[in-house]
């Protein structure tokens, strides 16, 4: 087992982790890395992530795929099979020994398994049960049918990919933050639900919807659209990408005074004098000639450069980055943008991080059904006679848990749902 010598605000949570893909699994992931013990519910296959994706080489020395290893660190993987009666029974006692559970399967899957968030908080009042879906649970929700999220259809339906407030324009633009979004709201629920549980001594059912989700990244342009007949009205001179002579920059001058500086920083003295572009209503009414002077300047200069100029003026700027650059960079880890995962193969991978910094001691990639014996030993109290009864039930599909596995010490402060 992973966590037994977790550390971090949730140490003493037990979370069971019926998810997929990425929100769900991200959501989990960030309540791992804050201590929480994550209990991962896989059939014996493994989940879908584990062995589908991208991944365009023979290399075999991987146990994962791609986006498993972006979203499920720090996890004890159990392997349960639920179409099984002794299998989903075990599923059952592991969500009453927990305080929270998570799932992100399409509306309605484990209502069919009989383990509906509602009904087993009747059940089980302390218990914490998240969902993350395309629209969320509610009646208008069902009304517009079971449908899977995925997150370019929520970015789709938020308006999120048409944010220029052109609905014409020839292609939408997939965003990619829908998924992470919804994992990051999710985090967020079950740390206000725990802390509401505190107070009332009973848990609650929160419903993450992606496609909300999605939306609140299009906030400001939401209000623009409502407040202005201009098209990229959003759109601010001096805050934007400009060319370099070895790639882009992103420079953010968003007042007056960040604009002077920035073109005094630049040589470019008459454009913080010129009533043309004194004031931000004037810039930005012929933003385009002033952006054309900006990259006048930066298309002559790198990317260091241009950083090493601008920063110490307080304007925001930065080097636009490939994610290999990002990688290789020492300072990722220090800044917790990237965190360094053993990949169970005697290497290591480097995964995203969490804007909190929380990590546990030694994060890794979990072998499928690694920890079966181990969850079910320690917070059920089984042995291995109950293990190979289970087995022979079809409780784990084909899978055969360790039996031979020394018993670990189980997480301590836990303050289960039973």
């Amino acid at each position: 087992m992973q966590n037994v010598d977790s550390v971090g605000p949730l140490n003493g949570v037990r979370v069971v982790d019926f998810t997929h893909v990425i929100a769900g699994p991200l959501c989990t992931q960030f309540l791992a890395d804050a201590g929480a013990t994550v209990i991962k519910i896989e059939p014996p296959q493994g989940e879908w992530s584990r062995i589908n994706g991208a991944l365009d080489t023979d290399d075999e020395s991987h146990h994962v795929m791609p986006f498993f290893a972006a979203v499920n660190r720090s996890k004890e993987s159990v392997v349960l099979d639920l179409r099984s009666e002794a299998g989903l029974s075990i599923a059952k006692k592991l969500i009453e020994a927990s305080d929270v559970l998570v799932q992100n399967y399409s509306p309605g899957t484990l209502s069919r398994l009989g383990l509906d968030p509602e009904r087993l908080r009747a059940e089980f009042p302390r218990l914490i049960t998240v969902s993350v879906s395309l629209f969320g649970d509610s009646p208008i929700a069902q009304s517009l049918g079971r449908r899977g999220g995925i997150t370019h259809v929520a970015e789709a339906q938020s308006g999120l990919m048409r944010n220029d407030n052109e609905p014409t324009a020839p292609e939408p633009k997939v965003r990619n933050v829908a998924d992470p979004a919804a994992g990051i709201a999710g985090f967020g629920a079950v740390c206000a639900a725990l802390y509401e549980r505190e107070k009332t001594k009973r848990g609650r059912h929160v419903e993450v919807s992606m496609t909300a989700t999605a939306a609140v990244f299009n906030a400001c342009n939401v209000t623009v659209s409502q407040m202005s007949t201009t098209p990229n009205a959003s759109h601010y001179a001096g805050m934007g990408f400009y060319k370099a002579a070895d790639g882009y920059v992103a420079l953010g001058a968003n007042s007056d005074h960040l604009w002077k500086r920035l073109v005094e920083v630049m040589g470019l003295r008459e454009l913080s004098t010129d009533p043309r572009f004194s004031t931000l209503r004037e810039r930005n009414s012929r933003a385009d000639e002033a952006d054309t002077a900006l990259q006048q300047w930066t298309i002559e200069r790198t990317r260091e450069e241009i950083v090493e100029v601008v920063s110490p003026t307080g304007v925001a700027c930065g080097s636009v980055r490939t994610v290999q650059e990002v990688i290789a960079d020492p300072q990722s880890r220090e800044l917790s943008i990237l965190f360094d995962v053993d990949d169970g193969c005697g290497g290591t991978i480097a995964s995203s991080g969490n804007p909190w910094g929380f990590s546990q001691p030694r994060p890794r990639l979990p072998f499928c059904g690694e920890s079966t014996a181990d969850v079910l030993r320690n917070f059920l109290s089984l042995d291995d006679r109950d293990l190979e009864e289970l087995a022979a039930s079809g409780a784990f599909g084909g899978f055969v848990p360790a039996r031979a596995v020394e018993t670990l010490p189980t997480d301590s402060g836990n303050t289960a749902a039973r």
